[in-house]
Order: C-alpha cells, then sequence, then structure tokens
C-alpha cells in the first residue's frame, strides 16, 4: 500500500508563507499612489495621503523620489486599505 502524499503548509516554508502573508492576501495589484513625506526614521516614513496621515514601514514599500518630499509610492494592497481606509480626517473638528 502506498501512501498518499501529503501536502505542505505554507506555514512550514517560512519564505513563503511571508510572501504570501504580505502579497498573497488579494488577488488586487499594488497600490500607487503620490504622497506628501512628513517626518521619517530609519525603519518608518510618515506620509500624508488626501489629508490623511499614516506610518509606513519602509521595507514594505518602493518609493521612488518626485521633487522636494513628494513621493510615488508603490504599496501592497492590503496594506493601503489597512492604512488609508477608515482613518480619521487630519482636521476633524470634535
Amino acid at each position: 500500500m502506498i501512501p498518499a502524499p501529503t501536502q505542505t503548509m505554507s506555514w512550514m516554508h517560512p519564505v513563503k508563507f511571508l510572501q504570501n502573508w504580505l502579497f498573497g492576501q488579494s488577488g488586487k495589484k499594488p497600490a500607487t499612489i503620490k504622497a506628501l513625506i512628513i517626518e521619517e526614521t530609519i525603519k518608518t516614513i510618515r506620509v500624508e495621503y488626501k489629508h490623511r496621515t499614516a506610518w509606513l514601514q519602509k521595507s514594505l514599500i518602493m518609493l521612488e523620489q518626485n521633487e522636494g518630499n513628494r513621493v510615488t509610492i508603490v504599496i501592497p494592497h492590503w496594506l493601503f486599505t489597512r492604512k488609508f481606509n477608515g482613518l480619521k480626517l487630519l482636521n476633524r473638528k470634535r
């Protein structure tokens, strides 16, 4: 009797698991936005996009310098929806 082939779980392959977790959660393509850099640290940047601000980890995005503090950012769709949808407006009155 031949045993049935076993399926390996994605978590058993850390690199594939990380790639699927970062980029495979959505079938949609990465979002490309033009944003203004407000602050910057070694590992993160704070950007303003459509009057909303968010901290983004540099290792998860690709940056293209435009003019001054304006940049074009290629960001995974899941991260874009998490950071820029549902955020409160920056100058919201209470």
